[in-house]
């Protein structure tokens, strides 16, 4: 099993099970005769799911890669990682709408894992592309943990 987390007094084990492509697109007929870095612009977005009683949850994770002047669609890449979270009913709380909620340090460390696995394989994507001079930057966890708050807020 994968890293093991103590959550006060109770511990939990998760680790990486799956890794499933679910999208890939590039556009070919945009003119990157003349394309830099400064004109590139992306976006990160993802879905959590869980499943209590399997102890699994699925991440969807999806990089987006845009012209930053007119907005254009040059490449979209979207991945499916699955866990194993044992321990995972420990970590989820409902709130007085039902609404469940994992500990948030619990959902980094599989953003983390999702998005360096997403690097990777995007990267292998884009190989002889015009983009393949641009892979995805790392992404500091306190900016992933006010990306949380800010979506936990909106809901």
């Amino acid at each position: 099993m994968g890293n093991k987390k103590e959550n006060g007094n109770e511990g939990f084990l998760i680790a990486l099970t799956s890794i499933q492509e679910i999208a890939f697109r590039f556009n070919a007929g945009y003119d990157y005769s003349s394309f830099s870095g400064d004109n590139l612009s992306f976006g990160i977005k993802y879905d959590v799911h869980t499943e209590k009683e399997a102890e699994i949850v699925r991440l969807t994770i999806t990089i987006t890669y845009l012209a930053s002047d007119n907005k254009e669609l040059l490449a979209e890449y979207s991945l499916l990682t699955e866990y194993h979270l044992i321990g995972l009913s420990k970590l989820i709380t409902i709130d007085e709408h039902g609404e469940e909620t994992m500990e948030k340090d619990v959902i980094i460390n599989m953003l983390n894992l999702s998005i360096g696995t997403l690097r990777g394989a995007f990267f292998l994507k884009m190989k002889d592309t015009p983009l393949s001079k641009f892979p995805i930057p790392l992404i500091p966890s306190d900016l992933l943990e006010a990306e949380l708050d800010k979506n936990k807020r909106k809901k």
